[in-house]
């Protein structure tokens, strides 16, 4: 048979005979139910011919018939009423439901931010930390965007007066802000990632963008794989801007790209004090003993640049 979905489903029909009791109808009623079936009742005189069932038939396929017009028509009402509240009048191609998202987190911002002033009449007053001047925050507050409104609209900014004053006091305990750059970016969140520094206290960063890669180079050092990482950060610093804007998952690789040139370049540095080669010895110089009996050739010979490749053969 097919549900009301058009999709074909095996359903087992079979007629249970017995002798009428209320307990024997008590108990199969009991088993079939234990077994998720269905119980129909068979229709009077259904004994005498088959003209009852065809009726019982033809009324459960016109109950069925009037169900699935129902279903139709709720899907078709509700099709329509969805649309009709998923369009702006004014605006036919924004999405009302993403409108209305839009302005419940911006009102939701906006009272987050009053719940956390005090009010006295009609001044509100609040302390905000700023890492801007008096006269940078009130540029701020008044600021371009504030031209698209009108200067007579009840709701500009311009309408309400702002003062802002300075609070200085010892209990105060300021946040840490430190300022970054593209260079600088990463090395900062490297520190923040173990601890913020407290307010006017030395920021570890400055002295991680020397320190962090020189580590990594002392523990990565080899000169061909040093290589390979700095052809990358030199492509990147090169023509990763054009790759970034074109493709998003690039944007990251891109940004950490200073990082990547410092650690490739101390890594190039300490494969060349280890004179490691993609785990290869180099013998950029002549070796200062001699390879076969290990006696030093002269006294006075200094191998120029890391260690002597002679070093290797040793066990």
């Amino acid at each position: 048979m097919k549900d009301f979905d058009g999709n074909d489903k095996k359903k087992t029909v079979f007629v249970l005979v017995f002798q009428e009791g209320f307990h024997l109808r008590d108990r199969i009623t009991k088993v079939c139910q234990s077994s998720q079936a269905k119980i129909f009742a068979l229709p009077d005189n259904g004994q005498r011919g088959l003209d009852p069932f065809k009726r019982m038939i033809k009324e459960i396929r016109s109950k069925v018939t009037s169900m699935a017009q129902l279903i139709e028509l709720t899907e078709k009402q509700m099709a329509e009423y969805l649309s009709g509240i998923q369009t702006v009048d004014d605006f036919p191609g924004i999405s009302a439901s993403l409108f209305h998202v839009q302005f419940l987190r911006r009102e939701k911002s906006i009272f987050h931010c009053l719940n956390m002033l005090s009010r006295q009449g009609q001044i509100v007053q609040g302390y905000v930390w700023t890492s801007l001047t008096k006269q940078e925050f009130l540029d701020a507050f008044y600021g371009p965007e504030v031209n698209l409104l009108s200067e007579a609209e009840e709701h500009s900014p311009r309408n309400y007066s702002l003062q802002v004053e300075e609070v200085r006091s010892d209990k105060l305990n300021p946040p840490t802000l430190f300022r970054t750059n593209e260079f600088t970016k990463y090395f900062q969140m490297l520190v923040d990632n173990y601890a913020i520094p407290s307010y006017k206290e030395i920021n570890p960063a400055v002295y991680s963008i020397v320190s962090f890669p020189f580590l990594f180079g002392v523990m990565y050092g080899d000169v061909g794989h040093g290589s390979v990482l700095l052809a990358a950060s030199l492509f990147l610093m090169a023509f990763g801007r054009g790759l970034a804007t074109r493709f998003e998952t690039f944007k990251e690789v891109f940004e950490f790209r200073y990082m990547l040139f410092l650690m490739a370049f101390f890594s190039v540095y300490c494969g060349l004090m280890y004179n490691d080669f993609m785990s290869l010895p180099l013998n950029l110089f002549n070796s200062c003993y001699n390879a076969e009996t290990g006696i030093r050739k002269d006294p006075q010979c200094v191998y120029p640049v890391g260690i002597d490749p002679i070093w290797y053969g040793t066990k």
